[in-house]
């Protein structure tokens, strides 16, 4: 997918296919790389492996539930730090469950390297793993959170063997608001300012 010309658009966008397969693909600015659209879990099963993606991502990959997503690359390319053309490296939706994440590298991404993001009253975002992720130069690592206490949060969340250097505007490399039954594990962090 070679769109240079209009980064706003999705290269691959799946509204309702189950057990979808996408691999070995290269996706060169997308809006999207990979886009699960569509009510939470209606393209539960999409397994994405071996992706690599170049320049400016709104959410490279974006998360609807039931997700298995290894080996992906995604490199932005926007050349202001706080700009947010390159945006999210992944966007886990809203009630999005039993999403994995494992295997990924993520470098410039403006605004978070990747967020699980929770907007509806009384759900949960269940059974979420974010294993072997590096994160460098980006302006935020992850980012967990709510639009208020009882939308959506996260339970049940692990994240481990994640790397984050040099983030560079950051209140953390992790940043997590309202989970229960979360789980850290050896996770490497070096070059974040204090806040």
């Amino acid at each position: 997918y070679m769109q240079d010309t209009n980064p706003g658009g999705d290269a691959i966008r799946l509204f309702g296919p189950k057990d979808t397969v996408i691999e070995d693909c290269y996706f060169r600015s997308p809006g999207r790389a990979v886009h699960c659209a569509g009510p939470v879990g209606s393209t539960y099963g999409t397994v994405i492996r071996r992706i690599q993606g170049d320049g400016g991502a709104v959410n490279a990959i974006f998360c609807n539930g039931g997700e298995r997503v290894t080996d992906v690359d995604l490199i932005q390319d926007d050349p202001s730090l706080s700009g947010e053309r390159s945006s999210h490296g992944f966007y886990i939706h809203s009630g999005a469950d039993d999403v994995t994440i494992d295997g990924m590298r993520i470098t410039n991404a403006r605004k978070y390297a990747g967020q699980t993001y929770g907007e509806d009253v009384g759900t949960f975002t269940d059974r979420c793993t974010l294993r072997n992720i590096e994160v460098k130069n980006c302006k935020n690592g992850l980012i967990v959170s709510s639009s208020q206490v009882s939308a959506a949060r996260p339970r049940d969340l692990l994240i481990e063997n994640c790397s984050f250097e040099n983030i560079y505007d950051s209140s953390g490399a992790i940043v997590m608001h309202t989970v229960e039954r979360g789980l850290l594990r050896n996770i490497t962090v070096k070059g974040v300012p204090r806040r």
